[in-house]
């Protein structure tokens, strides 16, 4: 039998209120997320400094995707501040990928 998202053509139902928002955004930039994932610190302003730093290799007329890295950490750890001390926790599995074990494929 066919679903009830199917039949009535709608988008994966947790997603709908994200894509709603994208496409009726006014912003530049869209910065999807799920209410779970805590982004680092500082990393709107950092995001729009890399981006003013590098303006000229970027052409207004070609849209750009910049991915962003999700990871998980051990529960009752501190956060890493930096890329280095990210690094040592992912070597010591402290930190791995987002969904590493829930679907291994995605992250070969």
């Amino acid at each position: 039998s066919i679903t009830y998202k199917k039949r009535m053509g709608l988008v994966y139902p947790v997603n709908v209120a994200r894509n709603i928002a994208r496409v009726t955004a006014s912003s530049h930039f869209i910065f999807p997320s799920d209410i779970e994932l805590y982004p680092s610190p500082h990393l709107i302003p950092e995001f729009l400094a890399m981006i003013r730093r590098n303006e000229k290799k970027m052409p207004k007329n070609q849209p750009r995707v910049f991915v962003n890295s999700i990871f998980e950490i051990a529960a009752n750890h501190s956060l890493p501040s930096t890329k280095a001390e990210l690094i040592i926790l992912m070597e010591s599995n402290t930190v791995i990928p987002f969904h590493k074990h829930v679907c291994p494929q995605c992250h070969k």
